[in-house]
């Protein structure tokens, strides 16, 4: 399809984070102290910019060459599952998550492969946070546009971000390891924080999932807390540059699979995160078929 424009949003700055880290609330602190009887539900903005987005499939020697520099691979595989049976729990754990780890292994020559529970997040006020070992995303056929009620599925994630800290892959290595396992890591080994992204339905989509690569600085990037009733957890939002390529695979299929980095204990990589979010493609097709995909995140150890 070749390269397209398209908006992404991107924290807008702001020389209150140099005091005040970034947060959002994710429930209700109605009468809970602050400057003004209340504290706010968000101190973050976004700003949306018009960004170039290349097409893998026809970026040439310029586009992905080496997931060691760049941070993303393709894997190709087909799964021995069925569209339906992804609607079943254990299925999707006992084989897909089976066949995916076996496949990372491989292509990323590790040792071992931990899938991480994601943090499933909830549009209901004052509920408390969830953890499944996969996230499924459904683009309702109305979205962006406000249904006036929660989503049944996470909608697709217009904002830059990447999804972890450094931080807090070190925490999963130890909820994943022993101390001692753990420690060796550290000390002899490399882990990453990988996130694995195939659509499981064959679409054009409007919303497709897109990447950054190129040289990310330490001042292009900005923690921020993503705060439940129950539990906090922290991303990085992402600052716009002009010097940032962005990337998309045109037409993804059902057997094609995005495997993109989010941290690396290797501080030397040159891609130790790369940032990604969704964008409205141009080139759909009318009536096009919503999409649909399976993430899931990996701790990967060599």
């Amino acid at each position: 399809m070749g390269k397209v424009q398209a908006n992404i949003h991107f924290l807008a700055p702001n020389s209150q984070y140099k005091l005040e880290r970034p947060y959002i609330l994710r429930y209700s602190l109605d009468g809970q102290p602050h400057s003004d009887g209340t504290i706010p539900s968000t101190n973050v903005s976004f700003q949306s910019y018009r960004v170039v987005v290349h097409d893998l499939r026809s970026s040439g020697p310029a586009g992905l060459q080496d997931y060691e520099i760049d941070g993303v691979a393709i894997l190709r595989f087909s799964s021995a599952l069925s569209y339906e049976d992804f609607q079943d729990h254990n299925k999707v754990r006992q084989v897909y998550l089976e066949e995916l780890t076996q496949h990372v292994k491989i292509r990323l020559g590790a040792t071992q492969v931990f899938v991480i529970p994601h943090l499933i997040e909830t549009e209901v006020p004052g509920s408390n946070a969830r953890f499944a070992l996969y996230k499924i995303r459904k683009r309702h056929v109305d979205f962006p546009q406000s249904v006036g009620k929660a989503y049944q599925y996470e909608q697709p994630a217009s904002v830059a971000n990447v999804d972890v800290t450094y931080e807090e892959a070190l925490s999963a290595l130890s909820d994943a390891t022993d101390k001692e396992t753990a420690s060796q890591v550290l000390l002899n080994s490399r882990f990453e924080w990988v996130k694995f992204v195939p659509p499981s339905v064959k679409t054009f989509d409007p919303l497709t999932g897109f990447l950054a690569l190129g040289d990310l600085f330490k001042e292009d990037l900005e923690v921020s807390d993503l705060v439940f009733e129950d539990v906090c957890r922290s991303t990085v939002l992402v600052y716009p540059r002009e010097t940032h390529k962005w990337y998309y695979l045109s037409g993804q299929t059902c057997d094609e699979h995005l495997l993109f980095r989010q941290t690396d204990s290797a501080i030397e990589v040159r891609n130790r995160a790369v940032p990604h979010a969704s964008f409205w493609n141009p080139n759909t097709v009318p009536d096009e078929q919503p999409r649909q995909s399976i993430e899931v995140k990996l701790l990967v150890i060599y």
